[in-house]
């Protein structure tokens, strides 16, 4: 809406700015909510926890506490009918859904 009323010339540096500041976060309780639960997961106990699996499982634990449902008898199924399973976390990445 503000860049529509800014599109004028004499303001475009200024629609730029409003455009740039428009995209900052308000709060930042996203991010600590997500360190909160890396800090959970990955403990003492698991501290040679890759990047990859440490995101794979941050991504599962916030799927699952917003409420969401996760049938984990197909993502295992899944897991188990893959033989190489090294090559099924690097394929599919994060955007794997079951």
């Amino acid at each position: 809406m503000a860049n529509y009323a800014l599109k004028d010339e004499q303001f475009g540096k200024l629609s730029i700015l409003l455009d740039i500041c428009a995209t900052f976060q308000a709060s930042s309780a996203d991010c600590e909510r997500g360190f909160s639960l890396m800090n959970n997961i990955k403990t003492r106990a698991r501290n040679r926890m890759g990047v990859d699996h440490l995101d794979q499982v941050m991504r599962i634990k916030s799927y699952m506490s917003s409420g969401k449902e996760v049938n984990l008898d197909a993502a295992y199924s899944r897991w188990v009918s893959h033989k190489n399973r090294r090559e099924l976390s690097t394929a599919d990445g994060a955007e794997t859904s079951c």
